[in-house]
């Protein structure tokens, strides 16, 4: 192998393909990336046999060839290397040579024929949607997932299509996250569940693109491809809950806030909750008070008044604060709705976004 390219290339390909790679002790390679030229294409490939990438850029290819050496050293090497010149990289006996002016390295490499190939999908379901889309869904939902694994699918993201809507979701029992985006042309497809480190990933490797993403699916396997990209991971085989059976359909009571008012009194409420961080909601709508209490024996206890608009019946009701709070960052807007209604999950939405709406049991008061 014999190339000549710039280091910006070089350099922005491993940082996207380093966050894959893996230290593994039973499976040395995946600490590696593959280097692969052909024609006029260098390819940069990494894998954790979750999550996989491939990233591609146009280089000066004097000879064919691949080659697999460690991420974390590659990276540290193009970030030494001074100015932002063409490099020339060779495959030198077993070693990688990268020369830039006066400077010369030489690093070990692996056997290329122990590196895993990323899986194609075979006669998928295909669509195309903007990767702001699917990084916004996704992020919308994923720390809504559980952080155990004893049942896979609350520790994944639900995806599914209903007409021209792509919908996702997450739940871990407590609490219910779904965001919906509009995608035309969208295809009929079977559900599929994304592992909540798979889907981490992914929002890693595609953060800040800004291009048009094809989506292929199977039955295990999830494929995204832009025009200097292919990622892809596996999918988990189960069933997921009817979770729409837990939406309440009305609320005995309505209120909107100013979002910055009731994180600070949300906020306020964690230096005097429980070990269960539990708040409790005290709402009379004939004195137009949203109280937001929490208390703990050994700490003391506070009250803060949110000022909003009420409507609807008094209701107090208690829930975990966390489970609250997790979901504030994604409301971009100034007012947040909430649904109330005793015994049942608190409904939070913004006035402003009608594709995204969260659940939240209420806890003993």
């Amino acid at each position: 192998m014999n190339i000549s390219c710039l280091k910006s290339k070089l350099r922005e390909a491993v940082a996207k393909t380093e966050k894959t790679a893996t230290n593994n002790p039973s499976l040395p390679i995946l600490s590696c990336i593959l280097i692969k030229a052909e024609g006029s294409t260098v390819i940069l490939r990494s894998t954790n046999l979750d999550v996989g990438i491939e990233v591609s850029f146009t280089g000066k290819v004097i000879e064919g060839g691949e080659i697999a050496v460690p991420a974390g050293l590659l990276r540290s090497v193009l970030s030494t290397i001074p100015g932002d010149d063409n490099l020339d990289i060779k495959k030198e006996g077993n070693d990688l040579v990268i020369s830039s002016g006066l400077t010369v390295s030489r690093m070990r490499s692996f056997e290329t024929s122990d590196f895993p190939s990323l899986p194609r999908t075979e006669d998928p379901v295909t669509f195309t949607l903007d990767s702001s889309d699917l990084i916004q869904g996704l992020k919308s939902v994923v720390y809504g997932t559980a952080q155990t694994s004893m049942k896979p699918e609350f520790s994944s993201v639900y995806v599914y299509s209903e007409g021209n809507q792509l919908f996702f979701v997450a739940t871990d029992s407590f609490r219910l996250a779904e965001c919906s985006k509009i995608v035309e042309s969208l295809p009929e497809f079977d559900p599929i569940l994304i592992p909540q480190k798979n889907v981490t990933e992914i929002i890693r490797l595609l953060e800040g693109n800004h291009e048009s993403i094809e989506v292929s699916l199977t039955k295990s396997q999830l494929s995204l491809t832009t025009k200097q990209e292919y990622i892809t991971s596996r999918l988990v085989d189960a069933g997921y809950p009817d979770y729409r059976q837990i939406i309440p359909k009305e609320h005995t009571t309505m209120v909107t806030l100013s979002k910055k008012d009731f994180e600070a009194g949300l906020k306020m409420s964690t230096l005097f909750s429980d070990k269960f961080n539990k708040v409790n909601f005290a709402i009379d709508p004939k004195k137009g008070t949203f109280i937001i209490t929490s208390s703990n024996v050994s700490v003391g206890e506070t009250n803060t008044s949110v000022p909003g608009t009420i409507e609807g019946d008094e209701i107090s009701i208690s829930f975990n604060e966390r489970y609250v709070s997790d979901v504030l960052p994604v409301f971009k807007g100034e007012t947040i709705s909430i649904g109330l209604t005793p015994s049942r999950p608190m409904v939070l939405s913004e006035p402003s976004e009608r594709g995204f709406m969260y659940l939240v049991m209420p806890v003993a008061s």
